[in-house]
């Protein structure tokens, strides 16, 4: 791959020089000066393009062979990245490095649902190898992406819910003290019965979420953490949850 753009560039100047060879516009047909019009049309000048002839004809089967390579290449190397994956300290499945969004361009706090470009997105990611899915309570998406989760289980019997590994965020449910009523709400929008990662979206948040908190043990931020993570060890002991994170 390092050596693809440099052969691109020497093919494709090839083909352009190739299209001037012969004509007046070609370098090697240029007299700038009455010798060197004698030096080219002397035996020099016509081996010179004799030689630079048989070099094009090298050049556009090159220019046809990186192509090739670069489209055989590249469905492999997207499968590679997708295919990744680490081992959680937690013991747990091992995590594909590679996830696909869930929030962003589709981030809402509304309650509007239905979103056929979110499945739509979703289910051809999986459908192209993606086996991780990113979520969070916080974007307001869970439930469009559990349709979608649903309908490609239904589509591929050759997966199984285990070949996919699904991660969700606890926000709001933090500061309202209701960790384990989110995670239950999130499990039944995903329609499913565990969460294979399940982490604290940030790890400083302000009793009334309008920033970072302090961390100190006596602060309001401390304890609603450390409330939230001890219901989230008691929902992996129960193995609804098999990874813990932050």
């Amino acid at each position: 791959f390092f050596f693809l753009p440099l052969l691109f560039k020497n093919a494709i100047q090839g083909s352009l020089d190739a299209a001037s060879l012969g004509g007046a516009s070609h370098p090697y047909a240029l007299a700038e000066s009455e010798s060197e019009h004698v030096r080219l049309s002397s035996g020099e000048g016509w081996e010179m393009q004799r030689r630079e002839k048989r070099r094009q004809r090298f050049r556009a089967p090159l220019l046809l062979l990186c192509c090739a390579a670069i489209c055989q290449a590249m469905p492999l190397a997207q499968q590679s990245c997708v295919s990744k994956t680490v081992l959680l300290q937690s013991g747990g499945p091992q995590m594909p490095l590679l996830a696909f969004g869930t929030g962003t361009s589709w981030f809402r706090r509304d309650d509007r649902g239905n979103d056929d470009l979110l499945r739509t997105s979703v289910l051809q990611a999986l459908q192209g190898g993606v086996r991780h899915l990113d979520c969070a309570e916080m974007y307001g998406t869970e439930a469009d992406v559990g349709r979608a989760l649903q309908s490609f289980l239904e589509e591929d019997d050759t997966i199984s819910r285990s070949d996919i590994f699904v991660t969700s965020k606890a926000w709001d449910s933090i500061k309202a003290g209701s960790v384990t009523q989110a995670f239950e709400e999130s499990l039944a929008k995903l329609q499913l019965d565990y969460l294979d990662l399940y982490l604290l979206h940030a790890p400083f948040i302000a009793k009334d979420g309008s920033g970072l908190g302090e961390a100190d043990e006596d602060s309001d931020t401390y304890k609603l953490m450390l409330q939230a993570w001890r219901e989230m060890e008691a929902l992996v002991d129960e193995g609804r949850i098999r990874s813990l994170g932050v």
